[in-house]
């Protein structure tokens, strides 16, 4: 991407943008000084202890242990309330950011939001993303020197040696929203990062994604070291013209450049569904990677030849049509979600707006309003899978609710439904339930035509689809979408070539416990499973060496901000052909990983 048309999406409100100590450079503190970086104040901190210097985390812990902290917190105080900005950082308060994310922890970006009478709400890790409000929010990563008052200063500011053991934004509710925000920028732009100032979890994060680094721009001083630019161009394109320089570039192209705002916006929370227009043969292969690795190709959805048809997802538009809510469910791998993007076809086909509920964050409120002013113009539906585990959350935003143009399917599996269905049935009025874990007859014979058209159907090829109809509608499948597959691939001419592509992964102890965990996650809850698994393994654990690793590709879709998994029955016949004793060892290794994070966790919030 050239610097231009990063600048455009930057003026269009598409951009975030992250901000190191560079950028406070000529702001003046409440003493009517410059603010110090970090190597300067760990300086004047070791100075006032009479000790040699060392690095800040350190000289701050031990500044605290010889003055105490009430001390250490005034002197923070002086140094880092700002008083007056420059007239180039406010010029970057005017440019619409999506998001701001700072490790500093001064507030100039909230003075200088403050003198564009502009709003902006400043919050740190310690905030609980769903219940916090404002459109705008500069996220401090290493907390927020207001907040030093109000609290612990290591509770407060990631500072002491004791706090950056104990904080990161990895370990916090905040990462599923700093990947959401990554991934649906288009451009992403630092200032003020230097060789040692990006920290360390941002690094880890920001290496993975070679998608991540095509809209990445640092902007960098004029006198940017080799060393800098050696550690910065991993990460993107460095651009050393300051920050004087990169507001001139901005104000260049604003001359010239009529920017679209789109203030209906969603994505973060709420993504709106999108009919593929071009139009493919459904070939064998599609069928194949539908039926055994669970993957849909989006630009056949609309084929008549590609999915089976559920009469689930003409139940779903029935009700929609007639604006009631409607709750789906089934049991695990018996074709829920594959019937949610069908009818999500059926109703974009009859003009509905369609949306999923994605994540629960900060955004959602004000997305749900947007949708809520979109329906009084055009009928929308609002998708939610797997609900259950922020059941309500959900409620408390959806029951808001005072338009009758908008409906709402959730969707869940079956042990879910048991729980939480009657809670749906009596906080939404009018709600229909479908269950959808038995395939009809018309359903079945039209599963046993696509089978016998990929080549998948084992040693039943010869028998006649009636035959088969009234295999798979008995007691050996009972009628369920996931019984007959992994009766398929329990035939040894389709085993027998899955699994040997699968014997290759086992020969990659890591690659083979990032799918095998997958697995297990995502039949106990398909949710999530990204973060579960970088906070049960670590973060190194999904580096793109091993994630995007090409024989990783069939058995796991690892992508920049989520991990998706395989269909469950494949996921379910890939463990039951595991060693025992590999499978033993690993999930007493994931007791023991998850037991010992909750206990971490526990004595955090003592």
């Amino acid at each position: 991407m050239d610097f231009s048309t990063a600048i455009q999406h930057c003026l269009d409100g598409n951009a975030i943008l992250f901000v190191g100590a560079g950028f406070s450079q000529g702001a003046k503190n409440r003493k009517g000084s410059q603010l110090k970086n970090g190597k300067q104040l760990a300086q004047e901190l070791c100075r006032q202890c009479c000790i040699s210097e060392m690095d800040l985390n350190y000289a701050a812990s031990w500044y605290e242990s010889q003055k105490g902290e009430k001390c250490l917190k005034e002197v923070l105080y002086d140094e880092f309330m700002v008083q007056s900005v420059t007239a180039n950082q406010v010029f970057i308060g005017t440019i619409p950011w999506s998001r701001i994310y700072t490790t500093n922890y001064d507030n100039v970006i909230e003075t200088v939001y403050e003198s564009n009478k502009l709003q902006i709400t400043p919050v740190d890790l310690r905030d609980e993303v769903p219940r916090v409000k404002g459109d705008h929010l500069c996220v401090h990563i290493n907390g927020y020197i207001k907040n030093v008052s109000k609290g612990n200063l290591q509770d407060t500011l990631r500072l002491t040696q004791e706090s950056y053991d104990a904080d990161s934004i990895i370990d916090s509710e905040w990462i599923s929203l700093f990947r959401q925000d990554i991934t649906i920028a288009k451009v992403i732009i630092f200032i003020g990062y230097g060789l040692n100032s990006i920290d360390l979890d941002l690094r880890r994060i920001l290496h993975k994604h070679a998608d991540v680094y095509e809209k990445t721009f640092f902007i960098t001083s004029k006198k940017v070291t080799p060393q800098e630019i050696i550690m910065l161009k991993d990460y993107g394109t460095i651009k050393a013209i300051g920050l004087e320089g990169f507001t001139q570039e901005v104000e260049s192209i604003k001359s010239s450049y009529k920017p679209f705002i789109n203030s209906k916006k969603t994505g973060v929370s709420f993504v709106e569904y999108e009919s593929s227009n071009q139009i493919m043969n459904t070939t064998n292969i599609y069928l194949h990677n539908l039926f055994v690795y669970g993957k849909t190709e989006k630009r056949l959805v609309k084929n008549r030849d590609y999915f089976v048809k559920r009469n689930g997802a003409n139940q779903l538009l029935h009700y929609i049509r007639s604006k009631k809510n409607v709750v789906m469910y089934s049991d695990i791998g018996d074709g829920k979600t594959i019937c949610l993007e069908q009818f999500c076809e059926l109703a974009y086909q009859e003009r509905f707006r369609v949306f999923f509920l994605k994540a629960i964050n900060c955004d959602t409120t004000k997305e749900f309003h947007i949708i809520q002013q979109l329906s009084l113009d055009t009928p929308c539906v609002i998708a939610i899978d797997s609900f259950a585990d922020n059941y309500e959350e959900i409620k408390k935003i959806l029951t808001t609710n005072k338009q009758s143009n908008i409906s709402f399917v959730f969707s869940c599996r079956t042990p879910s439904y048991e729980v939480y269905g009657p809670k749906v049935l009596r906080d939404f009025p009018d709600c229909a339930t479908i269950n959808i874990t038995r395939l009809t007859e018309n359903e079945i014979k039209e599963l046993v035509f696509r089978l016998k058209s990929s080549g998948l159907i084992g040693k039943y090829a010869s028998s006649k689809d009636n035959d088969l109809v009234k295999l798979f509608s008995g007691k050996k499948c009972n009628a369920h979408f996931s019984s007959i597959l992994l009766d398929i691939f329990r035939q040894p001419e389709v085993s027998n070539r899955i699994l040997k592509e699968y014997r290759h992964i086992q020969t990659k102890p890591k690659q083979r416990m990032l799918i095998v965990t997958a697995y297990i996650l995502s039949i106990i809850d398909n949710t999530n499973i990204y973060n579960r698994l970088e906070t049960i393994w670590g973060i190194e654990f999904l580096d793109s060496s091993i994630s995007q690793d090409p024989l990783m590709m069939n058995f796991i879709d690892c992508r920049s901000n989520a991990i998706s998994t395989v269909s469950s029955s494949f996921s379910r016949f890939i463990l039951e052909n595991e060693e025992p004793a590999f499978l033993l060892d690993l999930l007493t290794k994931l007791f023991l990983r998850i037991y010992n994070i909750k206990q971490l966790n526990r004595l955090k919030k003592d």
